[in-house]
């Protein structure tokens, strides 16, 4: 391990005193009342911005803005003594705001005495000269406090450098760290990783598939944590569902406990001028035994980084966690988790109904020699189904959609991946949480369908029986129940993707089957479309307060103004 010191002045300094005296003059011009810890830091971030301008993204580095950092420090539970001797961890430490952050936090206190030492890992050496003036800064102000603060910058992976504390867990061995800290705070870097990458195969028992980098930050830095040690970090929400990080999260829930937790309404507005489109959530985790279901976990939102409409509740630690999948909940408010609980109290899933989810087998790159956007091709063809072949609970063919072929050839190179025209529902498989639904579904009808199979492109999810058929009411009632406001405010709450995965569908709770007939021929009658008056019928088939539903005044129109196109479900069925 290569490791970069920083000067240690915790006494008379030795051979480079007046080196150091002169930039400690130069700095005390720059900490002027105005300028406080975080803002200087940001003032680096950004001149390493400006200085290298390239590949930060695919290095997968998002700085964090300074009200963030204060943010996050201000949830630390800071002890209560006159004097204190903590230690603070920053394992992706970039220009070393969040350091600054908490550096700021404890000089906002009335202590007496503090001694403090900071390990910082920063793996790209572009970084480390602004990483050392923002640590310097605040050795500054801690030395005119006359506190103490010791700081090691290590120029490494902190993965890989910390990767025995993971495996000595796996094999339930004492956790051999020698560091172990009271504090940790990061802005890890988020970039997926590839399955057969070290860490990837090193973590093995902690995720599957694919995981992102920044869940690994994660699980090393809770085995880092002492005893009560507490950590604070702003990542992705997608380790909250999905079968990535399932096993993360059991592991996560089984030994820590969360007291904290925020979420930013808007994806754009939370790092400033980065491309960043994964919903973001900060998270506070207690190195304790987990809380018991009746205690209470803190639920804040923001629509942005200013935090100029912060709110906050108290949840209990039960309505967090849903399921044997250990989904983590963030509602909203409480009429979001009303809705959760009365979604909840129902068992049926579409395993038990005998319905699978699955994705659409059709890869356009890979079938892109068989794809045919003309009728007039001399091949066998089968209609090609995309997401904008959903329109309302219809799904409507053909479309034109620069891009998007209406035809997939029949023949024995693409059987595998067609499927038999049956009733299906079809379910968009990428929204965002701008639109007014994140789930979008149609049914589609066998019987409406003039050819033997379908196609089904891969941004689509199905569900299906694969033994025999789900009859139409129950598609058509399945498809209206996921297209009301009560089921978006569940899944809002589960899902923080902007992917519908196929995973976060099957664990969804079912009303009756009965119930679900009900709708579907309620719907087949009144011929409704999403909407308001959808909502009311489920809610009032469903016996859900109508208080609890987020109405819209206008249903869903069909935009395409193309004539020649066949509806191929609901709306069909209802014309009958």
């Amino acid at each position: 391990m290569k490791e970069i010191f920083l000067p240690l002045i915790t006494g008379p300094t030795i051979s480079v005193c007046d080196k150091i005296e002169y930039r400690e003059e130069e700095m005390r011009k720059k900490l002027t009342n105005d300028i406080t810890l975080t803002s200087l830091a940001n003032t680096h971030a950004e001149a390493y911005i400006l200085k290298s301008p390239d590949g930060r993204k695919a290095k997968g580095q998002f700085f964090t803005p300074p009200e963030i950092s204060n943010f996050m420090s201000g949830l630390f539970s800071l002890p209560k003594t006159s004097a204190i001797k903590i230690s603070l961890l920053d394992p992706g430490a970039g220009a070393g705001i969040l350091t600054a952050g908490f550096c700021n936090a404890l000089l906002h206190k009335d202590y007496k005495k503090v001694t403090l030492h900071i390990d910082l890992y920063e793996k790209d050496v572009d970084v480390l000269p602004f990483l050392k003036k923002t640590v310097a800064a605040c050795h500054l102000k801690f030395k005119d406090r006359g506190w103490t603060l010791t700081y090691k910058i290590i120029n490494t992976d902190f993965i890989l450098a910390n990767i025995n504390v993971a495996q000595s867990q796996m094999l339930l061995e004492a956790n051999p760290a020698k560091d172990r800290y009271d504090f940790i705070v990061s802005n890890p870097p988020y970039f997926k990783l590839n399955a057969n990458s070290p860490e990837t195969l090193l973590l093995k028992d902690f995720t599957s598939g694919q995981p992102n980098i920044y869940v690994f930050f994660m699980i090393i830095s809770m085995l880092l944590l002492k005893p009560k040690g507490q950590l604070v970090f702003i990542t992705p929400r997608s380790f909250c569902s999905g079968l990535y990080h399932m096993k993360f999260r059991k592991w996560l829930i089984d030994h820590y406990s969360i007291e904290n937790i925020h979420n930013f309404d808007s994806r754009k507005n939370v790092f400033y001028n980065e491309d960043v489109l994964q919903e973001s959530i900060i998270i506070k985790v207690r190195n304790t035994k987990p809380f018991a279901p009746n205690q209470k976990v803190t639920v804040s939102q923001s629509n942005d980084s200013t935090f100029s409409d912060h709110t906050e509740g108290k949840f209990l630690y039960a309505d967090i966690f849903h399921h044997a999948d250990a989904f983590i909940k963030i509602p909203a408010n409480k009429e979001e988790l009303a809705i959760s609980k009365i979604l909840q109290k129902w068992n049926l899933t579409f395993q038990s109904l005998g319905m699978s989810v699955s994705t659409g087998p059709v890869v356009p790159f890979r079938a892109k020699q068989y794809l045919v956007n003309s009728a007039d091709s001399k091949e066998k063809l089968t209609p090609l189904l995309w997401m904008h072949n959903i329109q309302g609970l219809d799904v409507r063919w053909p479309l034109d959609k620069a891009g998007k072929e209406k035809y997939i050839s029949t023949s024995d190179q693409t059987r595998n991946i067609l499927l038999p025209a049956k009733n299906y529902i079809l379910l968009k498989r990428f929204t965002s949480k701008e639109q007014q639904r994140r789930l979008y579904a149609g049914v589609l009808l066998g019987s409406e369908v003039k050819s033997k199979y379908i196609g089904i492109e891969n941004h689509l999810n199905y569900i299906h029986k694969k033994n025999g058929d789900i009859p139409a009411d129950e598609a058509i009632g399945i498809a209206a129940f996921l297209n009301t406001s009560i089921v978006d405010c569940f899944f809002r709450s589960i899902n923080g993707n902007t992917q519908v995965n196929a995973g976060d569908l099957r664990a969804l709770p079912l009303p009756p089957l009965a119930k679900l007939q009900e709708i579907g021929r309620q719907v087949r009658l009144q011929k409704c479309l999403p909407g308001k008056a959808l909502d009311i019928l489920v809610a009032r088939i469903l016996d859900i307060p109508a208080n609890l539903l987020h109405l819209k005044d206008d249903n869903e129109k069909d935009k395409t103004g193309d004539t020649d196109s066949k509806r191929l479900g609901a709306a069909t069925c209802a014309a009958k």
